[in-house]
C-alpha cells in the first residue's frame, strides 16, 4: 500500500501523523496486506503489529534513517523477520543540484543578485568574491550512490579534487582519495566544499558540529542534502553568523519544514532548499515503482537473496 497521507511532510510528521491514512484501513486489509510502500521509519511498531502479515518494506529513500528523531525501528523488522529495500535512484537529479548550490556559492551569486537589487553595478561596490571550480576540493561524506554520482560530476565536470570519507576508507571510482569516518576532523581543513550525503545513524548523527566547524576553512562551504541532523543547527548558524565559515547551502533540517522563525531565515550567507534537491525529477513514483515491482519478481517466487538494494545488513 502507498501510504502518502497527504499534507503531512515525510521527514518531519511524528509516525502517528504520517500513519494516519494507513491506520484507517479496513482491518481485513491491514491483517493481509504483506508489503508497503513507505518511509522505513515511519513504519512503526504500531504499524507492524496493525500488519501481522508484512514480509517486506520498499522504503521511498535512498537510505535507511537509524538515528534522530525519526529512527527505523530494526529490533523489531529482524525480530518479525522483514526484509527493508532502499530506493537509490535519486542520484542524478541530487547531483546536479549539488553542483548548482557549488556554483551559486563558490561563484558569490547570492551577492551578485543582492547587489543587482540595489543597483549596484560593480564587482567592488557589491563586495563580491569567487572561486575556480577547478582549483577547489570537495569532501564528499558519503560515497554511495549519491556521493559518487557527485564526485563523477565534480571531477569530469570541473576537474574537481574529491576527497571520500565512507565507513572504512575503501576506495570509490571518482573519488582521488577516500578515508574512515574517523579522520573527518583531520580532513576538514583541505576541503572547499563539505558536501553531506550521508545516511543518519547514531554514528554520524550531528557529526558537524561547535568543535569542528572552526576547523574549515573561513572561505569554505558546507552543503547538506541529506538529513538535518547530520549538524548540531544552532552551532551552524552561530559559525554562519560569526563567519567561521563563507556559507551553506542547506536542503534538509532538524525540523521540517523549516520553522518561518528559524534564524536561518535572517542570514545572508545560506541558500534554504526546501527538501527539494531532486528538482527537475519528473514522476518520482514511476521511479519506485519500477524498483519495486522489479523485487517483486523475486520477492512472490521467494527468492529473497535476488532481491537489490535490501538495507537489512547495513541499516541503510
Amino acid at each position: 500500500h502507498f501510504a502518502d497521507n497527504r499534507g503531512a511532510d515525510p521527514h518531519g510528521a511524528p509516525p502517528e501523523v504520517y500513519n494516519a491514512a494507513i491506520m484507517a484501513l479496513p482491518q481485513q486489509v491491514l491483517r493481509n496486506a504483506q508489503m508497503i510502500i513507505n518511509p522505513a521509519y515511519h513504519v512503526t511498531k504500531q504499524v507492524m503489529e496493525a500488519m501481522p502479515s508484512l514480509k517486506w518494506i520498499q522504503s521511498t529513500g535512498a537510505g535507511i534513517n537509524t538515528g534522530g528523531v525519526l529512527m527505523t525501528d530494526w529490533a523489531e523488522i529482524e525480530k518479525r523477520g522483514i526484509i527493508v529495500t532502499t530506493a537509490k535512484f535519486h542520484a542524478p537529479w541530487i547531483s546536479e543540484t549539488v553542483l548548482g548550490y557549488m556554483l551559486l556559492l563558490g561563484k558569490d551569486f547570492l551577492r551578485h543578485y543582492e547587489g543587482q537589487k540595489r543597483r549596484q553595478n560593480t564587482s567592488a561596490e557589491r563586495g563580491t568574491k569567487g572561486i575556480y571550480l577547478g582549483d577547489a576540493t570537495a569532501l564528499i561524506l558519503g560515497t554511495g550512490n549519491i556521493g559518487g554520482m557527485i564526485a563523477r560530476r565534480a571531477k569530469l565536470g570541473f576537474a574537481m579534487k574529491t576527497i571520500g570519507i565512507n565507513s572504512d576508507g575503501h576506495a570509490v571510482e571518482h573519488f582521488d582519495e577516500t578515508y574512515p569516518l574517523s579522520d573527518l576532523d583531520r580532513l576538514l581543513p583541505l576541503a572547499d566544499f563539505v558536501v553531506l550525503t550521508l545516511t543518519l545513524t547514531e554514528k554520524t548523527q550531528f557529526i558537524i558540529n561547535g568543535k569542528n566547524l572552526p576547523k574549515m576553512k573561513k572561505s569554505a562551504f558546507i552543503i547538506n542534502i541529506s538529513r538535518g541532523d547530520l549538524i548540531v543547527e544552532d552551532d551552524l548558524v552561530q559559525a554562519l553568523r560569526d563567519k567561521v565559515i563563507a556559507g551553506a547551502a542547506l536542503d534538509v533540517f532538524h525540523h521540517e519544514p523549516l520553522p518561518k522563525e528559524s534564524p536561518l531565515f535572517e542570514l545572508e550567507n545560506v541558500l534554504l532548499t526546501p527538501h527539494a534537491s531532486c528538482i527537475g525529477m519528473k514522476d518520482p513514483w514511476v521511479h519506485l515503482a519500477d524498483r519495486f515491482l522489479a523485487n517483486y519478481e523475486f520477492f512472490k517466487k521467494g527468492e529473497y537473496s535476488q532481491m537489490s538494494e535490501v538495507a537489512n545488513g547495513k541499516r541503510y
